[in-house]
């Protein structure tokens, strides 16, 4: 089942004895657990009817005695798992079976694919029927621009659907090149009210928030890297850092903006006009502008370089546990010294 399925069900008291929880869209889980917590946890027993388990500490006893006590002065206990994936590693998969068949109408354990490896495990998937798999993928169509609009209206700020669909646009939510969830939007939305005191939201009003300070900023780290001034680039890099931006967001946005440039130089090599090129790189005027005034600050031969340097860092990011501050600013470092 689907997010808003799961929700209905708790309302409508359908709640099952297990679930799995699958999906990207961390927003909504922790929602889901939240609305869990509310309505069948009464306030001042959390701490006897709420437990979390860690499988990178906790073990499958410590499954087993959360699953069988039963709930303190409220109708269920409410267990919560986190690397499970630890639980199919370290016990023989019977074990886990026995644990989890018959759990009792008194609990509500929550499996969480925290780490996303168990929609892998068919045979572990076996062990939740349909109705206990929760799948929390991104919001899309008129859900997201619901979501976007009670947001909105939260801060007593009104917006229409169409302004919202530019919101959407320019926030990178629905690209499937950047990983972006509710909290990253949340966080755009939350910008755009703090830097402007209008009461209704426009494309004018998200164009003077911060959704365009992060594309100044970048196209001047852009200039900064190719006027080859290291401290100048890491100045900037540390005020786009402060603005809370998601790391692989900035990483996307310097990559197209390389790739870009670099398509740029070569129609201009092949003499075509500015028209032809706004048409081919099918981009607006304004950023056509941006890329014209970098053309005089990086050679073909050293776009490319960037871009094989910006690929690399975007794999260590991806693949290993980094500090993702200090990868980006040995990137900046190593753009900035290319020839």
């Amino acid at each position: 089942m689907d997010f808003k399925e799961f929700i209905v069900s708790i309302k409508n008291n359908e709640i099952k004895e297990k679930y799995l929880f699958l999906g990207d869209e961390d927003y909504l889980i922790k929602e889901s657990l939240d609305l869990l917590k509310k309505i069948y946890i009464p306030e001042g027993t959390e701490g006897m009817n709420i437990l979390e388990l860690n499988f990178e500490v906790n073990d499958i006893d410590d499954l087993r005695n959360s699953v069988e006590t039963l709930p303190f002065l409220a109708e269920k206990k409410l267990t919560i798992a986190f690397n499970s994936e630890k639980l199919i590693e370290n016990n023989e998969f019977k074990q886990i079976e026995n644990v989890l068949s018959d759990l009792g109408k008194h609990q509500i354990l929550i499996i969480l694919d925290n780490n996303k490896k168990l929609s892998s495990n068919t045979k572990f998937m076996k062990l939740f029927s349909k109705e206990e798999i929760v799948y929390f993928e991104k919001l899309k169509g008129k859900d997201l621009i619901n979501w976007i609009y009670k947001k909105f209206k939260s801060y007593n700020r009104t917006i229409t659907q169409q302004d919202i669909s530019y919101l959407i646009l320019q926030s990178g939510y629905t690209s499937k090149n950047l990983k972006l969830n509710l909290y990253d939007l949340e966080n755009e939305i939350i910008k755009i009210v703090t830097y402007s005191d209008d009461t209704i939201i426009d494309k004018n009003t998200i164009d003077k928030s911060i959704i365009k300070l992060l594309d100044q900023n970048i196209f001047n780290l852009l200039t900064s890297i190719g006027e080859q001034n290291v401290e100048r680039s890491l100045k900037i890099f540390s005020e786009i850092y402060l603005l809370d931006e998601p790391i692989i967001k900035i990483i996307y946005m310097i990559n197209r903006q390389f790739k870009l440039q670099l398509a740029y130089r070569s129609y201009r090599r092949a003499n075509y006009t500015d028209s032809e090129i706004i048409s081919k790189l099918k981009i607006k005027p304004y950023e056509f502008n941006k890329i014209s005034a970098l053309s005089n600050r990086y050679t073909i031969d050293r776009l490319v370089k960037c871009i094989y340097l910006v690929i690399e860092t975007e794999k260590n990011l991806k693949s290993k546990s980094v500090n993702d501050r200090y990868e980006v600013e040995k990137l900046i470092v190593n753009l900035a010294n290319l020839n």
